[in-house]
């Protein structure tokens, strides 16, 4: 009978192998969805019921206080991926998405043996709100929040910082459908129902003329 001995060497070895392999399955599976979503958002393709915009919201400026350009990128993609026009120029657009707060939070949730941070949630917190060009609001300050945990590895510290660029991404993606479902719930201003009211009127008196 033939006995194999492990060689005690190489234990620590294997285990290190071990913990990376975690580590990099942990970070795949962060990633994969946020690429599956930017991937099918880039072909075109969204979800039954979360783009269904209201045909009146259209020629949109987005305003962003705090200049998350990121953020800003995300939600001019998922609007003009739902058919609205993003107009760059706010004077000339007939509504006004602005976006009041973009903000971001580290909260500690446990340390390691080294009293070094081991585990945090991460918190994003989004404020915005439609107006009219005139100023009239048409729904209230919106607040939005989603949050994510985040293990660190010590030993890996630029792979704890993709994977804290990768959770950050995905909250940002999951906050502008949020902001997308809560405006596909919005009733036309009463100022642009009179307005297309007015209009008919002028043209059937016009055609009877």
């Amino acid at each position: 009978m033939k006995c194999t001995h492990l060689d005690a060497s190489k234990v620590p070895h294997q285990f290190a192998g071990h913990e990376q392999q975690k580590n990099q399955i942990a970070a795949l599976r962060h990633a994969v969805p946020l690429l599956l979503i930017l991937l099918l958002s880039s072909c075109g393709f969204h979800l039954r019921g979360i783009n269904n915009l209201p045909s009146w919201l259209n020629n949109v400026a987005i305003i962003s206080e705090n200049d998350d350009k990121q953020f800003v990128s995300i939600l001019q993609s998922r609007l003009e991926g739902a058919n609205v026009e993003v107009n760059p120029e706010p004077s000339q657009a007939q509504y006004w998405l602005i976006v009041n707060e973009v903000n971001l939070q580290q909260q500690i949730i446990s340390v390691g043996a080294s009293t070094n941070p081991r585990q945090y949630t991460l918190t994003l917190t989004i404020v915005f709100v439609l107006k009219t060009r005139t100023g009239q609001i048409i729904n209230a300050p919106g607040r939005i929040s989603t949050s994510r945990e985040l293990i660190l590895n010590n030993d890996r510290i630029l792979g704890s910082k993709d994977e804290e660029n990768i959770l950050i991404g995905e909250m940002k993606q999951d906050a502008v459908t949020q902001i997308i479902y809560r405006l596909s719930h919005l009733q036309e201003p009463s100022s642009d129902k009179g307005k297309g009211s007015v209009g008919k009127k002028k043209a059937a008196h016009a055609a009877h003329a």
